[in-house]
């Protein structure tokens, strides 16, 4: 299965959340706290396909949007206040200002994925308010209500999981978190296959601790080399989830134990030395 990138401002929501779990500023401790104890309600006892990484950039992602959106709201309603008149065409001059749509994080995201606009200013000519933030609100429910507004948040949630899931560091302290979230120390269960082939390829085939190559180890001794190792480890909270495994050879894993480490050493894709 393939994933088509966009690349709509991914960068700038995989960067908040970086920050958001490699410091856990006091700022964000609450809108963490949502995440895992209301968003989440438990966390998965078994490997899901449905990464708790990957409902967490859902959630970061909306929540994120919709605190853009309030700063981009607040602008909106300076710009009207501001204005001399308060008929339509004063509104479609503060909307559209010298040819350039005001236009808030939602409709540029659908816009982008789609190639349709789905314009505010539009909603307001049709509907009557006493309050924008009213008419914003249903706007939004009605976006969300036809899949538009939660179809982008699902894509540009995937995106980031795709660039976060390459990154160990990040996923090492995301573990950690999650770790501190329950009191349950998860059984070892059987690995499906598809998270050993997501480990195995992300990783490109080395222990990530050492570099050792263990591509070849695969035919020869039927993965007896191999282990796919729990970044933070069950007996300290760990998760029975794919962006908590890494790949190890049985060396380091064994030297290891139930230590929680990974590595940010990654094998270039070539030699930018070498000419």
């Amino acid at each position: 299965m393939n994933i088509e990138m966009k690349y709509h401002n991914v960068y700038y929501y995989c960067g908040i959340l970086n920050n958001v779990i490699e410091y856990q500023q006091e700022e964000f401790l609450t809108k963490l706290w949502e995440f895992s104890h209301v968003y989440l309600e438990k966390v998965p006892e078994k490997y899901d396909k449905e990464s708790v990484l990957l409902l967490f950039c859902r959630w970061a992602v909306k929540s994120i949007m919709e605190e853009d959106m309030e700063e981009e709201l607040a602008e909106l309603k300076q710009l009207i206040e501001e204005s001399a008149d308060k008929n339509e065409k004063a509104l479609e001059k503060v909307f559209w200002n010298n040819g350039v749509y005001f236009s808030f994080e939602v409709e540029r995201a659908i816009e982008h994925y789609y190639g349709k606009s789905n314009h505010f200013y539009e909603w307001l000519l049709e509907e009557t308010y006493d309050l924008l933030e009213d008419a914003f609100d249903d706007y939004l429910v009605q976006l969300w209500i036809g899949d538009k507004y939660e179809n982008v948040v699902d894509k540009i949630a995937e995106e980031m999981f795709y660039i976060l899931f390459m990154n160990r560091d990040f996923l090492l302290y995301f573990n950690h978190y999650m770790s501190r979230t329950h009191e349950v120390n998860f059984s070892r269960i059987h690995m499906p296959e598809w998270v050993k082939r997501a480990v195995f390829y992300r990783d490109r085939g080395r222990c990530v601790l050492c570099g050792k190559d263990l591509s070849g180890q695969l035919a020869i001794s039927g993965e007896r080399e191999i282990h796919y190792d729990h970044m933070v480890s069950l007996e300290q909270g760990g998760m029975n989830d794919v962006t908590n495994i890494q790949l190890l050879c049985s060396s380091c894993n064994l030297s290891k134990g139930t230590f929680s480490a990974t590595s940010n050493i990654y094998q270039n894709w070539y030699d930018m030395n070498k000419g």
